[in-house]
């Protein structure tokens, strides 16, 4: 009998060696259950009496009529056997000491969680035939030894065994009862009597069994769990930004509705899910309802029937499905977002500077202050162009690899892929990745905190990273800090985002059981190929193919809330207390760190508005002279785009920096609030470059503003080496005072050490160079002024108090109607899908400022463009002109490929 249990394993086990499967390949096949993983047996008590709060005790009083009928059938069961031992056996027991011991050994297994019950039949017939006596006991002995042994060590083993192997076994179980009461009962019969019996005894217990069948599953379920809406499904992609994930998931928790069906339909028990479902598309126009999971015979027969439209409306998993869909609710949203661009020309030029920038570097979600651009990051990292199943930037235990920023292209995170000799084989196993990242997002993140990889990076789709070796991130913490800090803090970000994506029941609301909003268009089912893959170091290509609110401090707390609008300030419009900020529109959401920071920016910019700073008149106002480290930074950017000539074949020829790549310079040392069409389109040379970018960097101080200043520089003013300056402390205190909004301590800190590098080492800031940072904050808020603009224009006010209705909107379209006569979507449905940081709230009749702000502030698109090249840091380093014209080519190739589809 061992023998004839153990030879079917041995069978399985050699076929599947012979077929070099692993028991992962084996258990996808379907030749082995999902696994079962091993818990110990104490928590049979530990979750019990060990923990009472776990029991429900209103669940196990209503199974007390099962239990009485349980304890009948039991001693009934353990009676009959004994009789029918006695019957099959030389043997003759005492049926009451034998009851008597079932029912203490049954007390026993009931502590231990087990199940009750007598020993079978055809275990003792098994037993005897073996042992060929009624009296020797090592075959329990040895029984219940194997059932101690899985009892207190593991279950693994069960885990190897195949279904065929199980199934056989639950049909040995059953067959005795087969073998002696229907089989065995035409010795008794003449044959026609016991033929007749066994036909009426079978279609009897059929049609019994059907009816017992279909009154039980009539009442279950085809749904699996409750519905849920679309943004309660957690998806691989990952958005450009959780603020803008966070805006387009609004829309899909109105339109999607996800239902999961058992694997299994039977009868009456869809008839509820049907009719609401019919019920629905009866109320709507549009609706599309598509199908995940199901397989190829299935999807024939649901279009036969017509329920399944097109192959098209088939996924192969819901996450395919919902990455679709999300696709689709993004498009969406931009469409939505164009019409609100085309209300003014404010919003058109800035959404213009926000592509502009995300074309060129993937640091707009990373460096959310001012300060941390205070230099140039291109100096501390490298890039590295990626191909598609190609480059593998890490692997699990990797220690002390790069940290990656992802600009172009997609990089998916598993755990696990394809052995190195099945990399080639288009059939190979690919497991679904965790997640994928696209630009914005960074990689090998634990890198900073000193931890090994724990995954797999793979490129999936071509495009471009940055990267920051040991090396390079030592340096730039030695000497930009706060730029450091940023980056460490948006990986910290984007950890938390990792977890927000994994728990989304925690941040989201709850989902309803009813048939809500399906709004979906013709979907196109997607499938991609893996192909193989190819470890790559984070070496930079070679030259040519290079070419490519805060805390308050103690000092704070000793001032009076007049210091943070004193008689300096410029202009008539004062905030006259940390409270009265508080009360400027701000996103509650934790999540939403980055638009906070650009809605204070806006708020500032009104402050510096109405205080007339942006103010123009006929006199062209002082400009201040820029510290070292931005004349520095721009003396980089000229060397890194400007080309020499080569014409003569001399290689140190004239040194000119082509129009066509003067805002790519600008860019590249911070300046974002310029288009290239506004800047003079002529070849520059190192001076006329180095003047552009001062009057990029500063804005001109009007006379009466220059008096403001000097008049505030005096009254804090200390003497230092017999001349007049001011302490770096102070700065930040002059600046609260001046610009009447309180500023990030670390942000301040970091621009006026700029400036008061010039006096190192005391690190004290002239009269002049305090002019320079205040000039340096207008330059920056200017772009956010001109938005302004156009908001007050949509408001109708020029003040961000109260919201705005669709006869707001309504007026605004038909003022511009030149820009806005081809927009088509209802007011009420603008002011609606905007209205996503209070989930509709407004219900399309108003939106609240803070979410206006957000609708111009949100970037919804990623890049196209290349990262800039290898920096030059001096003249010497200059590319040719040659070198720039095959890295445009390459470029124009690239970006044709992209729009024919390659």
């Amino acid at each position: 009998m061992p023998l004839g249990l153990l030879l079917p394993l041995a069978i399985f086990w050699g076929i599947v060696a012979g077929t070099d499967q692993t028991p992962a390949q084996v258990r996808d096949a379907g030749w082995l259950f999902p696994e079962v993983k091993n818990e110990p047996f104490y928590l049979v008590w530990l979750d019990s009496l060990g923990s009472i709060a776990n029991i429900n005790f209103s669940a196990w009083v209503t199974t007390l009529p099962s239990l009485a009928v349980m304890l009948v059938v039991s001693t009934m069961d353990c009676v009959l056997k004994l009789h029918a031992t006695e019957s099959k056996l030389p043997l003759k027991v005492s049926t009451d000491d034998e009851a008597f011991k079932f029912g203490i050994f049954n007390y026993l297994l009931a502590c231990c969680g087990a199940a009750t019950g007598y020993m079978q039949l055809k275990f003792n017939v098994i037993s005897y035939g073996v042992m060929r006596n009624a009296h020797d006991r090592r075959a329990g002995m040895i029984y219940a030894i194997f059932c101690g042994a899985a009892y207190f060590s593991t279950v693994e083993h069960f885990n190897y065994l195949p279904k065929l192997f199980l199934s056989a076994l639950l049909f040995f179980a059953g067959a005795g009862f087969v073998t002696d009461n229907m089989w065995g009962s035409r010795k008794f019969l003449h044959f026609s009597e016991w033929l007749e019996i066994l036909i009426w005894a079978v279609v009897a217990g059929l049609v019994l069994s059907g009816l017992a069948f279909i009154a039980k599953y009539a009442r279950v379920p085809s749904m699996d769990g409750r519905p849920k809406r679309g943004d309660q499904v957690i998806t691989r992609e990952r958005p450009v930004g959780e603020v803008g994930h966070q805006s387009f998931m609004h829309i899909a928790s109105a339109w999607i509705l996800i239902v999961n069906l058992k694997g299994y339909v039977f009868f009456s028990s869809c008839v509820a899910v049907m009719s609401s479902v019919e019920a629905y598309f009866k109320k709507e126009d549009e609706n599309k309802v598509i199908w995940c999971n199901i397989k190829d015979d299935l999807a024939e027969e649901l279009r036969v029937r017509h329920i399944l439209q097109s192959m098209e409306d088939r996924f192969e998993d819901l996450d395919n499905a919902m990455t679709h869909l999300e696709k689709r609710i993004l498009k969406y949203k931009m469409n939505q977002q164009e019409e609100w661009m085309n209300l003014h020309p404010a919003f058109r030029r800035d959404r213009a500077l926000m592509l502009q920038r995300v074309n060129f570097e993937p640091f707009r979600e990373v460096f959310l202050s001012d300060g941390a651009r205070m230099g140039c990051p291109w100096r501390y990292c490298s890039r590295l162009p990626i191909k598609a199943f190609k480059t593998l930037l890490c692997v699990p235990g990797d220690q002390h690899r790069p940290l990656y920023l992802i600009h172009s292209g997609a990089i998916a995170i598993l755990d696990e892929v394809p052995d190195s000799d099945q990399i080639m084989d288009v059939h190979a196993s690919w497991k679904k990745p965790r997640v994928i990242l696209r630009q914005g997002w960074f990689v090998n993140e634990k890198t900073i905190f000193g931890q090994p990889s724990s995954s797999y990076a793979l490129a999936v789709e071509d495009g471009e990273v940055l990267f920051w070796t040991e090396e390079q991130w030592w340096k730039m913490t030695n000497e930009h800090p706060l730029m450091m800090m940023e980056i460490s803090n948006a990986v910290m970000r984007q950890q938390g985002e990792h977890h927000f994506h994994r728990d989304p029941e925690k941040s989201r609301r709850s989902s309803e059981l009813s048939m809500d909003d399906i709004d979906t268009e013709q979907l196109m089912r997607r499938e991609v190929s893996p192909s193989e893959i190819e470890a790559v170091e984070e070496e930079e290509d070679s030259e040519e193919e290079e070419l490519m609110i805060p805390e308050r401090n103690q000092e704070d707390e000793m001032l009076p809330p007049t210091t943070y609008t004193s008689n300096a300030s410029i202009g008539s419009y004062v905030y006259q207390s940390k409270q009265e900020l508080k009360k400027l529109p701000q996103l509650q959401t934790r999540i939403l760190v980055g638009a906070n920071e650009r809605i204070m920016e806006v708020h500032f910019a009104r402050a510096l508005g109405e205080q007339g700073f942006f103010r123009k008149t006929g006199d062209p106002g002082y400009l201040p002279d820029l510290p070292k480290i931005l004349s520095e930074d721009l003396r980089l950017a000229y060397f890194t785009f400007a080309e020499k000539s080569d014409t003569t074949g001399d290689l140190s020829g004239k040194i000119m920096l082509p129009a066509s790549r003067v805002i790519d310079a600008l860019m590249y040392v911070g300046i974002f609030h310029i288009l290239s069409e506004e800047v003079n389109q002529k070849d520059v040379t190192l001076e006329e470059f180095l003047a552009l970018g001062r009057e990029c960097h500063l804005a001109r101080l009007l006379p009466e503003q220059m008096q403001k200043i000097e008049e505030l520089c005096v009254d804090h003013e200390h003497m230092v080496n017999g001349e007049m300056q001011l302490r770096v402390a102070d700065v930040s205190h002059m600046l609260k005072m001046l610009f009447g909004i309180y500023l990030d301590f670390a942000i301040n800190d970091a621009v006026t050490s700029a400036w008061g590098q010039e006096t190192w080492p005391d690190t004290h800031v002239t009269h002049k160079q305090f002019a320079g940072i205040v000039s340096w904050y207008v330059k920056r808020r200017e772009r956010d002024w001109r938005l302004l603009q156009g908001v007050f224009d949509l408001m109708g006010k020029e003040n961000l108090v109260g919201s705005l209705n669709k006869d707001l909107l309504e007026d605004c379209r038909a003022r511009h109607s030149d820009d806005t006569g081809g927009d088509t979507t209802p007011h009420e449905e603008m002011l609606w899908a905007a209205d996503w940081i209070r989930r509709g709230e407004g219900k399309g009749t108003h939106l609240d400022t803070c979410s206006l702000l957000t609708v111009f502030l949100t970037n919804l698109q990623r890049g196209k463009g290349r990262l800039p090249p290898k920096s030059a840091m001096s003249e010497q380093e200059v590319r040719p002109k040659r070198a720039w014209d095959r890295h445009t080519q390459r470029a124009l190739k690239k970006n044709l490929g992209e729009g024919l589809g390659f």
